[in-house]
């Protein structure tokens, strides 16, 4: 009865082992984030009527900011956008354009953005960095 029960524990914490091991690789660089609050206009913004979410990102009523992210810099990056949001009077007519180097997985991007700020409204795009020469 002792060794079942120990076995179960040790089954327990190895569950438990790996359950942070695959959280802590399922955001760049091991980096977490915690969710970030909604943000809400102001009563002065301008309600931008859009008849889908595309119609945002080229709209010329929203407040279109581009940001580079970085693999080494995506926590600066998380907390420029999350600044930009806090101190605007209108963060819904906000649309980020995001661009980030092909060699960084822009799936596992997409969903730390998402998870962490879920009401962002953003377009990721990426580029090739091996066209990209240094000097």
């Amino acid at each position: 009865m002792r060794r079942q029960k120990a076995r179960g524990r040790a089954g327990e914490m190895l569950f438990i082992i790996v359950l942070v091991i695959a959280a802590k690789s399922s955001s760049p660089h091991g980096q977490e984030f915690k969710e970030a609050p909604e943000f809400y206009n102001s009563g002065e913004c301008a309600r931008i009527k859009e008849k889908k979410r595309e119609s945002l990102e080229c709209s010329e009523e929203a407040i279109q900011v581009t940001m580079t992210l970085d693999r080494a810099y995506i926590r600066g990056s998380m907390a420029a956008i999350l600044s930009v949001l806090q101190h605007s009077s209108c963060p819904y007519n906000i649309f980020f354009h995001l661009v980030c180097s092909s060699s960084f997985s822009s799936s596992l991007l997409r969903a730390t953005i998402s998870n962490t700020l879920p009401y962002l409204k953003f377009n990721l795009c990426t580029f090739n960095d091996s066209h990209v020469s240094v000097s």
